[in-house]
């Protein structure tokens, strides 16, 4: 794993994030051979904190510098292409959420990997929370009623969102953004959905040529194991919140997100846990190390499964368009 050669395509925040656990992992700064950004100047200022060569242009970098892996970071528009050349150069790649920005997309890049073969992850950092782990455990054998989760943040009142997030047909807005890694814990910890419906406010922050999305969301779906769910979004507040509720008839498990905590009571004994790691240095780990030993399945989120998850979010955006009940048609 010390030896992989690591590229980074896109040097926006959460690129930041990355490359400070890669410098962990590795304990070294430079932890890059190329670096790439349409704007050069990024490009250089994170080659100098990383190292690599800066590139303007991702095939180039490809070509020049020859990765076993690259960590694409860019917009959601910017998925199929790059995600192609790793294909057609045999490069594994770590991509970040959303990893393509509709389904129709997300279902073509996902027929280029079944062709290539290459190791491939997408950013669903949750699914790497120990708590995640032990909320599996608690849920083995139990069959689940009700799923209630909360996604709460002050996104829109951030002064340096990128132009494209909050643009319906470009970067979806809370529900690609955000509620879909809600949707894709909720599919990991209880299994598919199958329907949903949902409906969006602009009471906040209105609607305009650029804020086509909802400033805040309530949806309700229903669970291909036979149980039902809700789940509330709000982009516009101060309080941060995160968590997922589940019921099982007889049992209830909260995962508190925000505040780092599972609690419960399962067979009638209350249970309690903090969280002890990280888990976006735990992910970026575990795909190094799919790379390195070229086994894909130590992934938790390779980009088949998260595809299931753009169906779901995609279906959630048809609703919110058309106020109908939107049907998703995984495997479709």
């Amino acid at each position: 794993m010390e030896d992989l050669k690591i590229a980074l395509a896109g040097c926006g925040r959460v690129a930041q994030t990355h490359v400070r656990n890669l410098q962990a992992i590795f304990g070294r700064s430079e932890v890059l051979v190329g670096v790439c950004d349409t704007d050069p100047r990024r490009a250089e200022a994170m080659a100098q904190e990383a190292g690599g060569r800066p590139f303007g242009d991702i095939g180039r970098m490809l070509e020049a510098v020859k990765p076993d892996a690259l960590l694409l970071c860019t917009p959601p528009s910017v998925r199929e292409m790059p995600i192609r050349l790793c294909c057609e150069a045999g490069v594994a790649f770590f991509c970040e959420t959303p990893p393509a920005p509709d389904a129709k997309t997300c279902r073509r890049i996902h027929g280029l990997l079944a062709r290539s073969g290459v190791v491939n992850a997408v950013g669903f950092q949750w699914r790497y929370l120990d708590l995640v782990d032990e909320c599996r455990r608690w849920l083995v054998g139990k069959r689940v009623s009700a799923v209630v989760s909360r996604f709460a943040s002050d996104t829109l009142f951030a002064g340096d969102l990128p132009a494209w997030l909050t643009l319906a047909d470009r970067g979806g807005g809370p529900v690609f953004a955000e509620t879909l890694h809600a949707l894709d814990l909720v599919r990991y910890l209880v299994g598919n959905i199958s329907s949903v419906m949902a409906f969006g406010s602009n009471a906040v922050v209105p609607a305009g040529p650029k804020m086509t999305v909802p400033d805040t969301l309530a949806m309700t779906f229903s669970l291909e194991g036979g149980g039902v769910g809700s789940h509330y979004h709000g982009w516009a507040e101060k309080q941060p919140t995160a968590e997922i509720v589940i019921r099982t008839g007889f049992d209830v498990i909260c995962l508190d997100l925000v505040g780092n905590r599972l609690t419960g009571t399962v067979d009638g004994q209350k249970l309690a846990c903090e969280a002890g790691v990280d888990p976006w240095r735990r992910e970026i780990e575990t795909f190094l190390q799919a790379v390195s030993a070229t086994d894909q399945s130590l992934i938790r989120s390779g980009y088949g499964d998260a595809c299931e998850t753009v169906l779901v979010s995609s279906a959630v955006m048809e609703s919110l368009r058309a106020s109908i009940l939107a049907r998703v048609d995984i495997g479709a």
